[in-house]
């Protein structure tokens, strides 16, 4: 094979490989918009519930395998396009058994949170029943926007607010996450996500449900805006917004992926002043001091940018290792670290800051 046919080879290889990582990503998607959608034909979660019913006895088993199966899809896509990459010892799968603490722990973590995904009473339990009240909360808050929006709308001004909304919903996630490094309270619990000292796809998992049950229900309006916006939208027969809502969870995805994970992606240069370049969060999740409190966004570049949070890729030759030292949540087994570490931190901080 000739030089130029090698290069031209290597070249449809690259097309085609990440031509099969980026559909896994966009089914997720779809998948994960759908959820939104109501009584909608395109609800995929309403078809694998009706196509389960069809199993009988088993359909409860057989609607959690599928629900894993989208949950899964795009992780494992992505560990198979991070071994055309990178060799094995430096992918994700390589570096989860060179990550300090209990051996292993990024996939004893990743299956507790499928859990909590697939069984959300689990995960009720474990906050107190915080979960409950925030959804009975955002269905009240539901009742009350809707017929605001109800009006004589145009498809193309339900996409710009559904735009607006994105981007206002965007700095909700910069803010709490902010909140989180800067408040000793919530740090405690975040910490937990900064513990693993290697990369992995599966480290983004590495998080409990406790900082959104306590901030989430104070930015609620935020938070159920885009998808009131998108089975607004739908009920008028509009595709162009869910179109918009769908890309943006595809973007959402594969920022968050691609930013736990061994695969360096940095955007070109005109695509990197809309969206955060995914390697950037390598640079967050730095044991340097001068990358501490940095690129707190995943997707939008702007407000780590105004408040003076940004470092570009320039930074990514500083990193010296990833972590936190001396974490306490790598001394621990996996189950007692998930479920049982965060409330005694919790404890633990109330009484110290209580009068002796």
């Amino acid at each position: 094979m000739t030089q130029i046919n090698r290069k031209r080879f290597n070249k449809n290889q690259n097309k085609i490989s990440w031509s099969l990582l980026i559909l896994p990503f966009l089914l997720w998607a779809f998948y994960k918009s759908s959820l939104y959608l109501g009584d909608s034909k395109l609800n995929i979660n309403e078809s694998v519930s009706s196509l389960s019913s069809s199993f009988g006895i088993f359909s409860p088993l057989f609607s959690f395998f599928l629900k894993c199966f989208f949950f899964f899809l795009p992780v494992f896509a992505l560990l198979i396009f991070e071994l055309t990459r990178v060799d094995f010892k430096d992918s994700s799968i390589g570096r989860i058994s060179r990550s300090k603490g209990f051996k292993y722990a990024d996939i004893y973590y990743y299956f507790m949170h499928l859990l909590g995904v697939q069984f959300p009473l689990l995960i009720s339990l474990v906050t107190l029943n915080i979960a409950f009240t925030y959804q009975g909360l955002s269905n009240w808050l539901n009742s009350i926007i809707e017929p605001l929006l109800g009006g004589n709308t145009s498809q193309f001004s339900l996409s710009i607010f559904l735009i607006l909304a994105i981007l206002l919903q965007d700095f909700k996630s910069y803010a709490v996450h902010y909140i989180c490094h800067k408040n000793p309270f919530f740090w405690d619990l975040h910490e937990f996500h900064h513990s693993p000292t290697e990369m992995t796809i599966l480290s983004q998992q590495r998080d409990n449900n406790l900082i959104g049950a306590f901030l989430n229900p104070l930015f609620l309006p935020i938070v159920v805006l885009a998808p009131l916006l998108v089975n607004l939208s739908l009920s008028k027969g509009y595709i162009i917004p869910v179109v918009i809502y769908t890309v943006d969870l595809f973007i959402v995805l594969m920022g968050s992926l691609f930013g736990h994970s061994s695969v360096k992606l940095i955007f070109p240069k005109f695509l990197s002043y809309i969206y955060m370049s995914p390697a950037l969060h390598w640079i967050h999740h730095s044991i340097n001091p001068e990358h501490y409190d940095k690129n707190l966004g995943m997707k939008f570049p702007f407000w780590d940018k105004i408040f003076g949070t940004y470092l570009d890729e320039s930074h990514l030759k500083d990193i010296k290792g990833y972590g936190v030292e001396n974490t306490e949540y790598n001394r621990y087994n996996p189950f007692y670290t998930y479920y049982l570490l965060p409330w005694k931190k919790i404890f633990r901080r109330i009484r110290n800051t209580l009068p002796a």
